[in-house]
């Protein structure tokens, strides 16, 4: 059984007094019903599953009066053989997005207190249609994610207080030593590969064999483009699939920036030609944007350039299928700099948006960043090395034209700080970058006591 973070998450709100319902909201075959059924079953004794995707017709429940009394005899009537026991019962409302009048139903469930709700769904955002009400107050939007590389560990039966060790090291900046940063980078190549996937991760981890796991994505990736035919607008399928299909190519450039001519050689189309297709994958899921900024300024979200983009795959095993197997042959051997270090851009990528970072990256005439976050007080420059270049030009340049000063390399290297004070960390470390000591020139520490009594 895969270990997942959210699993504290959601229990929390078992054990404390019921005010919201969770919306457990990500890409599809990422566990988010298995996440939650584990839950209900540690925490309650009856446990009421509607899932309005195989069961359609339990739409009609929220059709009329939305009155908890008359949902659960309406929910007693039509789903069988359930025990609804005030206090004991936790109701799953699983891929809500077919059933958009199920949302308007917390508020009151909440207010009534004796039934606790749960809800999940995979296309959120995607279709139009807009319950009666929106439950404002009553509703907390949980992310989920592919698992990250912590996760990853964690399934390959390597414990928490190892992980947490390594995530010590970040914070402390003590290099690894050799056996342990290799096995660390063997880790993070085999991520590359298997990806995040729950049931590729689960096949690995019961076979060892790559080639099955490959065959879980295939599946996957099928069911992605029943997805796309099954959800998407007509006028949209044609470019959601071209622009999906882009994508390797795109990170196989120097310049990973999407380019729409790429997508669609035969005349030169625009923005507004494919922004709901592109719409449409990120709100699936499917893809992690990464903005353009005009300037690296804080906030950074009101730099953003919003036509001025990279497209990276959300799970980097699905990247690395598509490339074919003798990528991962390479990764495997620890060659990083495939179809040029598109799988190690792709994967840092995923390690932040699992991290609750929006991704920006800077491009001018004359300078190129890969990514720029904002850590602690501080903007960071970040730049992925798939390859043994020591030099940082780049990064030179970039402090001395913008005078940002935290800058980081993510390479095949071990922790250290070189005399320009560029800090140096292994690929992997992107993945638990929130344990890097967020401003070690501003201490935010505050004596709230003192800070009381100037108010006084």
């Amino acid at each position: 059984m895969l270990k997942r973070r959210i699993y504290m998450t959601l229990s929390k709100w078992v054990d404390f007094p019921y005010t919201y319902v969770p919306l457990v909201i990500g890409a599809r075959q990422i566990g988010k019903t298995f996440i939650i059924r584990q839950v209900l079953n540690d925490s309650f004794e009856n446990i009421v599953e509607i899932n309005f995707v195989s069961n359609p017709e339990y739409c009609n429940i929220f059709d009329g009066s939305l009155e908890v009394d008359d949902l659960i005899t309406e929910i007693s009537v039509r789903v069988p053989q359930v025990k609804l026991v005030p206090g004991k019962t936790a109701i799953f409302l699983d891929e809500i997005q077919e059933c958009p009048n199920a949302q308007t139903s917390f508020k009151p469930f909440v207010e009534d207190g004796r039934f606790r709700v749960i809800a999940s769904g995979s296309l959120l955002g995607i279709r139009h249609r807009q319950p009666r009400s929106n439950p404002v107050g009553y509703m907390d939007e949980i992310r989920m994610y592919p698992l990250d590389f912590e996760e990853f560990l964690w399934g390959l039966g390597i414990s928490e207080e190892i992980t947490g060790k390594v995530r010590s090291n970040l914070t402390t900046k003590t290099p690894y030593s050799d056996s342990i940063l290799k096995a660390l980078e063997k880790y993070y190549f085999l991520y590359m590969i298997v990806g995040g996937m729950p049931e590729a991760v689960q096949t690995y981890l019961q076979s060892r064999n790559i080639q099955e796991v490959r065959d879980v994505q295939k599946i996957i990736l099928v069911g992605y483009r029943n997805d796309i035919t099954k959800y998407s607008d007509d006028s949209d399928k044609d470019k959601i699939n071209a622009c999906f299909d882009s994508i390797p190519v795109h990170l196989s450039k120097e310049s990973k920036k999407f380019s729409y001519k790429i997508v669609d050689e035969e005349f030169v189309p625009t923005f507004k030609t494919y922004e709901s297709a592109i719409n449409w994958m990120k709100d699936a899921s499917m893809v992690n944007l990464c903005y353009n900024l005009d300037s690296p300024s804080q906030p950074l979200g009101e730099h953003k350039v919003d036509r001025q983009f990279k497209m990276y795959m959300g799970d980097t095993g699905l990247l690395t299928y598509i490339l074919g197997l003798n990528v991962a042959k390479s990764l495997l051997s620890g060659d990083t700099r495939v179809n040029k270090g598109a799988v190690t851009e792709n994967i840092v990528s995923q390690c932040l948006v699992s991290s609750g970072f929006d991704l920006y990256y800077f491009r001018s005439d004359t300078l190129e960043i890969d990514f720029i976050l904002q850590l602690g007080t501080s903007v960071v420059a970040a730049e992925i090395k798939s390859g043994n270049n020591k030099q940082s030009k780049s990064l030179d340049s970039f402090k001395n034209k913008y005078g940002v000063k935290r800058r980081m390399k993510f390479e095949k290297t071990n922790i250290y700080t070189d005399d320009k004070g560029i800090e140096h960390y292994p690929l992997f470390a992107s993945a638990f970058i929130r344990d890097i000591q967020p401003d070690p020139e501003v201490d935010i520490d505050v004596d709230v006591d003192s800070f009381i009594k100037e108010f006084e």
